[in-house]
């Protein structure tokens, strides 16, 4: 019985190592969620590099005086000043924008009463040079030009790449690959239970009197075929209706040997070799002898006859 189930026993390797990288897949996830949401934001006319976490305390909000429709969406660009009139360039939303619409109908009408300023947050990106200059030249028309502009903005604030936007996107990736594994496990546990249910018919009893065909892969007791490799078959010898061997030839000379087994539902292809050596053809002829010896009832070797009373039932 040992030696039967060392030879039918499941390999876990590749369970072991599915589980490690599902488990993997959830730990960067987790890890990458808590490392941005606990980044702290730096005020934008402190940023020296790309896609860091920003603010600024938007006092006045223009018009947007530029558009961009390079990623399918139309980018809206605004100017912004904090309470100590440092220019800024951001990109807002049409949400964001609304949220600041007091804050830009007071840059407009000083006349109303003055608007609370609000800390807006998001990603750094480099401001284009066509921008820069469309910024430039909106500030002329509005009398306030700054000849510091080309030197001081560099950066503008995206204030739609939110934590929430990079979490989504990430999600996006993740949930996918994370599903896979989920299912590929989900897969390898049912094909496993189904082994174990093959297996479970070769008793100790059974056992007791059988012959392995280590070459063809293949356990041959007084009532079972059991084909341990590549895949697991177990056949009832009672259930074999015909059987016959099979070759592939390559320049004429045999190249692969397999058994090949009907019973009244499924087609099996059994004891394959290759690299056929006389050790090999010798247990082929033996595994093929015993199946022939065992199966009385079958009908053995291809034939016309044959094939037609299989297939006339």
């Amino acid at each position: 019985m040992q030696e039967f189930k060392k030879l039918v026993k499941t390999k876990k390797l590749f369970f072991t190592m599915l589980i490690i990288l599902t488990l993997l897949t959830l730990f960067v996830f987790i890890y990458i969620n808590i490392y941005i949401n606990n980044q702290k934001a730096v005020y934008l006319d402190k940023v020296d590099d790309e896609y860091t976490l920003a603010n600024v305390n938007v006092y006045l909000l223009t018009d947007y005086f530029a558009t961009l429709n390079d990623s399918g969406d139309i980018e809206r660009f605004y100017i912004v000043f904090d309470e100590n009139e440092n220019i800024f360039v951001v990109r807002l939303d049409d949400e964001t924008f609304d949220e600041l619409s007091s804050i830009h109908e007071y840059t407009y009408n000083a006349e109303i009463d003055k608007a609370n300023s609000e800390l807006i947050t998001g990603r750094t990106k480099l401001l284009p040079s066509e921008i820069k200059n469309y910024a430039l030249d909106y500030l002329i028309s509005m009398n306030l030009e700054n000849s510091n502009i080309d030197e001081n903005i560099i950066y503008y604030l995206d204030a739609t790449i939110t934590n929430t936007y990079i979490l989504h996107k990430v999600l996006y990736i993740f949930i996918p690959i994370f599903l896979l594994e989920l299912v590929i496990i989900i897969l390898w546990i049912v094909k496993y239970i189904k082994r174990k249910k093959k297996i479970n018919l070769i008793t100790e009893e059974e056992l007791k009197d059988f012959n392995n065909y280590a070459n063809c892969h293949v356990i041959v007791t007084n009532n079972y075929v059991v084909n341990y490799k590549p895949r697991l078959l177990v056949i009832k010898i009672d259930d074999i209706k015909w059987l016959y061997p099979y070759e592939v030839r390559n320049n004429k000379k045999v190249c692969e040997r397999n058994i090949f087994i009907m019973t009244n539902n499924n087609k099996y292809n059994i004891g394959s070799i290759s690299k056929i050596d006389e050790e090999k053809e010798s247990e082929y002829g033996k595994l093929y002898q015993d199946l022939v010896n065992k199966a009385k009832n079958a009908l053995k070797g291809y034939t016309m006859e044959n094939k037609n009373k299989v297939k006339d039932g």
